[in-house]
């Protein structure tokens, strides 16, 4: 574990008797802990309020399918027993809201030899104060993980589910805590705590040099990795084009990029843009854009093979590197959700938006009328100073805030990926040291407030003569708002209209499986058209979940 791009000052390290606990590394998050004062009582966990509240146990047995009391799990060795605060996005800024669901912290044992000898395990339980409501997500079984330091030990070690889990919403706050059995062998090695599955900036910068380095000379496969621009904190936005060599040109595209070489052009092909990581909290949208990658760049597969003949595929893996590397569950370093601002990208607030937008416009259009007027600066060059938070003591305690809180149902309908809390993030134009947002603290249903700018696949030529005006281009072009295109001081033509899909990887909270929100149109023939890739997605994929998918306005 690195702790490259961290301020040890962000988030500080905490020594606790013999255990000392740390979050300075990139991803990193833990506000506070605390051991748990002799005569402090914690709520009970195991048992239930009322009838019609979840019962937070641990789960079953594999093979009894009976569930361990509170008491099994702890054990007679309870050698740590700690209070735990994860720290809110942006906290100790003006920007500070209340999304306050990621955490990911180290802790280390020290030595001391009069216990060397004790053969048993210990018991280590941590209990969350301050989570958002998380109780439908760990009603389905979510729990989250733990790994030994690869570092220390061997290439094999893997994140693994902890299996010991309680959690209750008691008067509208929701508690967590987890019970952790630090084994005799591996007691004085490095342990790391985590949400979920973590994927930090590091790691996927150290995916695509390993891509680079194997693909970008391939005689079979375009691959080209560049920065499109930088993001707010002036950390690279890595942008990737992906094809097969037939329909390769030597003229390169016009749309200027922050650093390194433009890709060259291709004839006949349809763009494929695909983005991930709005929202810092949502990994897993890392982990399958992962997988698609590598997919993607199989050299002998069929499905690869008949992709990258098809389509240029245009990848931005990561578009709020600021948010994931601060360890913010939802927001970038100034509070903003990201995923709010496509109808009207600030290319100084929002650089990494900005530039997508641009992009997926220029794949749509095909080709820009003055490309030297589209740049938004020498953002290889400016540097904004990052956010400060302030130096947090270790009686830290997170703000209290006056938040309405929100659980999805099995009948909502949202537009974004992670819906099942309140969204904290402030409005378009920064906030301020208040709580108010474009939304009030209102989940937005996709009738509301949001507007989708990117579009599904687009129609085809031969039955083009029978759509309404209610097509993919026609609403496309609708969606353009005026002062985007002012903020690009140029026109975008061209007689071919390329983009043919654009898909925005996310998590869900509350959700199970895996599942698309698409479009809605009211012509037949262009809702089928964007509902036909979820299908065949369904058809190929067992864990792929049609009845899930959403297409309703």
């Amino acid at each position: 574990m690195s702790s490259i791009y961290k301020d040890k000052e962000e988030n500080p390290s905490f020594q606790l008797g013999r255990f000392h606990f740390f979050s300075n590394f990139d991803s990193g998050n833990l506000g506070r802990i605390e051991t748990l004062k002799e005569n402090e009582v914690l709520p009970e966990l195991k048992k239930r309020v009322s009838e019609n509240e979840d019962v937070p146990v641990a789960p079953p047995c594999p093979k009894t399918r009976r569930r361990k009391t509170e008491e099994e799990c702890r054990g007679p060795n309870l050698k740590g027993n700690f209070k735990c605060w994860t720290r809110p996005d942006c906290a100790g800024t003006r920007f500070e809201n209340g999304n306050r669901t990621w955490f990911n912290f180290g802790m280390k044992v020290g030595f001391e030899a009069e216990e060397e000898e004790t053969p048993e395990d210990w018991a280590l339980r941590f209990n969350f104060q301050n989570l958002n409501k998380q109780a439908k997500l760990f009603s389905q079984g979510f729990s989250p993980v733990v790994c030994i330091d690869k570092e220390e030990n061997d290439e094999t070690t893997q994140w693994k589910r902890l299996s010991n889990i309680y959690y209750k919403t008691i008067d509208n706050q929701f508690y967590m805590s987890f019970v952790f059995n630090l084994s005799r062998e591996n007691r004085y090695k490095t342990h790391y705590f985590a949400f979920t599955y973590p994927y930090s900036f590091l790691e996927l910068e150290k995916t695509l040099n390993r891509f680079a380095l194997q693909y970008e000379n391939s005689p079979n496969i375009y691959f080209h990795k560049a920065i499109g621009t930088y993001s707010y904190e002036n950390r690279p936005i890595y942008v990737l084009t992906i094809s097969g060599m037939n329909g390769l040109t030597d003229k390169e595209e016009s749309i200027p990029l922050s650093s390194g070489s433009s890709p060259k052009m291709f004839r006949s092909k349809k763009y494929v843009f695909i983005s991930a990581r709005v929202h810092p909290g949502e990994t897993q949208s890392s982990f399958i854009m992962d997988g698609l990658l590598k997919m993607l760049l199989r050299e002998n597969d069929s499905i690869s093979l008949a992709l990258r003949k098809k389509y240029v595929f245009k990848i931005i893996p990561m578009l709020n590197p600021d948010g994931v590397v601060r360890g913010h569950y939802r927001t970038d370093a100034r509070g903003i959700n990201l995923n709010r601002v496509y109808g009207d990208p600030d290319p100084r607030l929002h650089p990494s938006i900005f530039f997508a937008k641009k992009l997926i416009l220029y794949a749509h259009f095909g080709k820009i009328s003055d490309p030297r007027k589209i740049s938004d600066g020498d953002s290889k060059t400016q540097v904004i100073e990052p956010l400060k938070s302030e130096v947090f003591p270790s009686t830290y305690m997170p703000s209290k805030l006056d938040i309405s809180w929100y659980e999805m149902t099995e009948t909502s309908r949202c537009s974004e990926g992670d819906e099942s809390i309140a969204d904290f993030s402030f409005n378009n134009f920064g906030g301020g040291a208040n709580m108010s947002s474009t939304t009030g603290g209102k989940i937005l249903d996709v009738e509301e407030e949001e507007t989708s700018f990117f579009l599904s696949p687009t129609t085809s030529a031969s039955s083009s003569n029978v759509r309404s005006t209610t097509t993919f281009s026609e609403a496309f072009k609708k969606n353009m708002d005026e002062d985007f295109n002012r903020k690009l001081e140029c026109t975008l033509d061209g007689p071919e209209q390329n983009l043919f899909l654009y898909l925005d990887i996310h998590g869900h909270a509350s959700k199970r499986g895996i599942f698309m929100y698409g479009n809605h149109f009211t012509d037949l023939d262009t809702k089928i058209d964007s509902m036909l890739l979820p299908k065949l997605v369904s058809l190929n994929c067992p864990n792929f979940d049609f009845p899930a998918c959403n297409f309703t306005e």
